[in-house]
């Protein structure tokens, strides 16, 4: 009767690759989880933005405004002239209230690219922000209407930055 005392080399090739196929498919679940995760913040935190804008214009009772760029975006509070401004963007007067802030994705956005509350928290501009991926996060749009900003996922990534795409809880 022979003794078996240890592992033969294929077996021991064979639970290196095994292993190694593993640790290639828990890489790429991971760097997909870590997109997702950018995305959802990076939507989440405009969003804060925005709604911190809104709660502003209503507390100061004064306008508030957002210019939005390709991967960043800037908010206004309208204090020129003194005391309660002229209710319009003056960018080297009016006082920063959120420094330009770099979104990792470039984002999309209908509207103009700029987004304004009013004393009474309303918004005069309607406007859809979006980041595309391929990630399919839980968040990533925002639609703001003249009475609203409300958060929400993209239905088809092909069809683009649209209200109508922007599907809202």
């Amino acid at each position: 009767m022979k003794k078996d005392n240890g592992f033969t080399i294929i077996e021991l090739m064979l639970v290196v690759v095994i292993a190694g196929i593993l640790a290639t498919l828990s890489v790429a679940g991971y760097r997909n989880f870590v997109s997702k995760y950018e995305i959802n913040s990076q939507t989440r935190e405009l969003y804060s933005d925005l709604m911190s804008l809104r709660m502003m214009a209503m507390q100061k009772n004064r306008m508030t405004f957002v210019q939005l760029s390709d991967n960043s975006y800037i908010g206004y509070e309208d204090t020129d002239p003194q005391p309660d401004g002229n209710e319009t963007l003056d960018t080297g007067l009016d006082s920063v209230i959120i420094p330009s802030k770099s979104v990792k994705n470039t984002f999309s956005y209908t509207g103009g690219g700029f987004i304004n509350f009013n004393s009474r928290g309303f918004s005069n501009t309607t406007c859809t922000i979006c980041i595309l991926s391929q990630v399919n996060p839980s968040y990533d749009c925002i639609k703001v209407s003249s009475t609203r900003v409300t958060i929400g996922k993209i239905k088809n990534q092909s069809s683009g930055c649209t209200s109508a795409n922007c599907e809202t809880q």
